[in-house]
């Protein structure tokens, strides 16, 4: 399924779901960082996504990044 996204994503760059989707399968696979990329670059075209903050703030959490995954959630 990542793969297909990639290429998804490689013909419609900057798309916001797309990267969402690749955000989510990265999470359950635990590509963290990863996830995090795709979560930023989502919430630069939509912000303020509730879900999404929500999942980025777990994404940071389970890298240690704990002041960052406190911000998404407050």
């Amino acid at each position: 399924a990542i793969s297909h996204l990639l290429i998804a994503q490689q013909l419609n760059p900057g798309h916001p779901d797309i990267a969402c989707q690749l955000a989510m399968l990265y999470l359950f696979t635990t590509q963290f960082e990863k996830a995090c990329a795709c979560y930023e670059e989502y919430l630069q075209v939509r912000p303020n996504t509730p879900a999404v903050m929500f999942n980025l703030g777990n994404a940071y959490s389970r890298l240690g990044k704990l002041e960052k995954a406190k911000e998404l959630f407050e």
